[in-house]
């Protein structure tokens, strides 16, 4: 976010730069648990209609739609990886009922229930009574934990809306999904996402353009700071294609840097990628094809050339065995190095593994306007079975 917010600073602003007539919300369901019981709550179906009335409501006063786009209920694609680093507590898996009481540690209590948590709260909105609360005309969708969509409306029976039904098993590209549903409805030509998820941030920019939307912006919180900001995709869009920089490029930097189920790239920032690319962007330009699959030959090279840009070092090398092995040379000689093998770069052989999978990942992120896409196999991403059946591991 930081490097984006360096480069586009003009695309960021404190106040929502556009007026909320055709306007429609997206928001990232997780955020809405960020809001706490208020003192007197005690029970779930209290909870509900807090959110409802508090946070809601008054978006539906001055939007026309808002979309809540929650967690799926964790499917296999979602669960097979075992990632780098995995500190992840233990989710209970009972059921929660509207009368069950909320645990003081508010928070722990979302983290180990969010799924059963959120059924209950979306039965609970479901209830007559509380769709009384909504302001006239207005529409409420509200996706997940299951994959159909519920269209909730004031005066009107809770009905499933098929155009967004999904199985896809992230979020962020789920939320795209439905920023590109609100662009079909003649009512809305504005949407504003509501998230802190640099993936989908990226993804709008990637995507932004095929979304038949007069402004996309999204609200997020400014680097390094508590305070909202609005980021209009469609500004920074129109600067990457006067720079003749295709937009999916922003999308992989940030996978290439990596993460837990690609894999890391030591001594890279995210940061120090994107300058190096923005630099010199055609040098790099191949990189805008890594989402094919199997991603081709010139596309690999062009990431693995910025790669060996990124390093700081005084010698020039055409591959990243050449770089490692000059590197190697010199810092094994620094007595005061303990570890000379975690400064070096990947072995060419790893880092084209890396690109498989980050390959993977941009192709499953740009596929998110399809409800029901088909990922690319595992085994041939640069993953392996691991030890425990069901699982794959980075290979």
């Amino acid at each position: 976010m930081e490097s984006l917010y360096k480069i586009f600073q003009a695309s960021f602003s404190s106040s929502c730069p556009i007026s909320t007539h055709q306007c429609a919300i997206v928001i990232d369901g997780r955020a809405l648990f960020e809001t706490k019981p208020n003192q007197e709550i005690q029970t779930i179906r209290e909870y509900a209609p807090q959110l409802l009335k508090e946070n809601i409501r008054n978006l539906l006063i001055t939007h026309e739609r808002v979309d809540i786009v929650f967690d799926l209920i964790e499917t296999k694609a979602s669960q097979c990886f075992l990632k780098i680093n995995d500190h992840s507590d233990t989710r209970n898996n009972y059921q929660l009922r509207g009368n069950d009481r909320i645990e003081t540690l508010f928070r722990k209590f979302v983290h180990s229930n969010q799924i059963v948590l959120t059924t209950c709260i979306q039965n609970c909105w479901m209830e007559p009574e509380l769709i009384q609360h909504l302001p006239p005309n207005r529409l409420l969708i509200v996706d997940g934990p299951d994959p159909t969509a519920i269209r909730l409306k004031k005066y009107h029976t809770p009905e499933p809306d098929y155009l967004l039904e999904s199985y896809h098993a992230q979020l962020y590209t789920r939320i795209l999904m439905h920023a590109s549903g609100i662009s079909i409805d003649e009512c809305q030509s504005k949407v504003i996402i509501y998230t802190n998820n640099i993936d989908v941030i990226l993804i709008a920019i990637a995507l932004g353009f095929s979304i038949s939307l007069q402004h996309l912006l999204i609200k997020s919180r400014y680097p390094r700071a508590q305070e909202n900001c609005f980021i209009d995709v469609k500004s920074i869009i129109a600067s990457l294609r006067q720079a003749a920089i295709d937009p999916i490029c922003v999308l992989t930097l940030h996978v290439l840097s990596g993460c837990d189920t690609t894999s890391f790239i030591g001594n890279i920032s995210t940061e120090k990628m994107f300058n190096c690319f923005f630099k010199d962007s055609h040098r790099y330009s191949n990189i805008k094809n890594l989402n094919c699959i199997p991603p081709p030959y010139k596309s690999i090279t062009a990431c693995a050339q910025l790669l060996i840009d990124c390093s700081s070092f005084g010698y020039t090398a055409e591959l990243l065995d050449e770089l490692r092995a000059l590197m190697a040379d010199v810092r094994i000689k620094d007595r005061a190095r303990t570890n000379v093998a975690s400064t070096l770069p990947p072995k060419t052989s790893a880092f084209n593994l890396h690109c498989l999978r980050a390959a993977r990942k941009i192709k499953i992120s740009i596929d998110c306007l399809d409800s029901n896409p088909t990922p690319p196999p595992l085994l041939q991403s640069g993953y392996e079975n691991a030890d425990i059946a069901g699982k794959f591991k980075i290979k």
